[in-house]
C-alpha cells in the first residue's frame, strides 16, 4: 500500500514539473530551492536505509548569492541496526566553485541527526568535482555506521546523454573504514534516467556491495526505481 501511495504522489509531482522548469529559469540569486524524491528503496553508499521499503526525501535550501546554499534535508528510514530510528535529518551547507565552464566543484557539510535514537549522529564533510560530466568526490564521515570512528568515501562516475531525454551510466565508490568491526568495501551503482525536464527525472538503478555479509540484509544487491522533482 505504501508503494501505491508513493507513485500517486509521483504522478502529482510530474504534473508540476513543466511549471517549475519555467520558474527555475528566472530564479533569483536569493531564493528557496530544493528537491523532492520518491524511491522504492533508499540506498546510500551501497547500504539500505529503508529496509527495502519506499522512502521519500525532501530538501529545502536557501540560496545566499550564486555560490552558497544552506538548509535542511530529511528522509524516512527504517530500523537501522535494530534501533528504532525512523527519520534521518540533515543540516546542510554547500558552496559552489566554477573553475571553467566545464569544470566545477561543490563543497558540502552535513550535520546528521537520526530519530528516535542518536546512535548515528555525526558530521560529513566533502567535495565533489565535475569535469565534462565526469564526477569525482571525496567525503569524510565522523561517525561511520554508528561506530564512533571516522571513515572516508571516494567515488567516481559518469552519466552519458542518449538522444534528448535519456541518460545512463554508473558510479563506483570505496568506503575506507577505520573500525575493527567493519571492513572497507566497494559499492557499484548502475543508473538509467528519463528526463522530464532539466530539473526532474524518473530513475531506475541497481547497486552492489563487495562486502555485503558484514551488513546483513542492508548490504544485499538491490534494485530500485524513483522519481525526482526539483523546485
Amino acid at each position: 500500500m505504501k508503494f501505491i501511495y508513493m507513485w500517486i504522489l509521483a504522478l502529482a509531482f510530474t504534473s508540476l514539473a513543466q511549471a517549475d522548469e519555467k520558474s527555475k529559469n528566472n530564479e533569483s540569486d536569493y531564493a528557496l530551492t530544493g528537491e523532492a524524491q520518491l524511491v522504492s528503496h533508499l540506498i546510500v553508499k551501497g547500504l539500505s536505509y529503508s529496509d527495502s521499503n519506499p522512502a521519500m526525501n525532501a530538501s529545502f535550501l536557501a540560496k545566499l548569492g550564486e555560490q552558497a546554499k544552506i538548509g535542511l534535508w530529511g528522509s524516512n528510514i527504517s530500523n537501522l541496526s535494530a534501533t528504532d530510528d525512523n527519520f534521518w535529518f540533515k543540516l546542510v551547507a554547500a558552496f559552489h566553485i566554477d573553475f571553467t565552464d566545464k569544470f566545477f566543484a561543490d563543497i558540502f557539510v552535513y550535520d546528521n541527526h537520526f530519530y528516535k535514537s542518536n546512535q548515528r549522529n555525526g558530521q560529513n564533510l566533502g567535495m565533489d568535482f565535475n569535469y565534462k560530466s565526469y564526477e569525482f568526490g571525496i567525503e569524510w564521515m565522523s561517525n561511520y555506521e554508528g561506530t564512533k570512528t571516522n571513515a572516508e568515501y571516494l567515488k567516481f562516475g559518469k552519466l552519458f546523454d542518449y538522444k534528448k531525454d535519456f541518460r545512463f551510466g554508473g558510479y563506483a565508490g570505496v568506503t575506507n573504514s577505520h573500525t575493527s568491526t567493519l571492513n572497507s568495501y566497494l559499492d557499484v551503482r548502475v543508473v538509467g534516467q528519463y528526463l522530464f525536464n532539466s530539473y526532474s527525472n524518473a530513475e531506475i538503478g541497481a547497486t552492489y556491495n563487495s562486502n555485503k555479509s558484514q551488513f546483513g540484509k542492508r548490504g544485499d544487491a538491490a534494485f530500485y526505481i524513483g522519481i525526482k522533482l526539483a523546485y
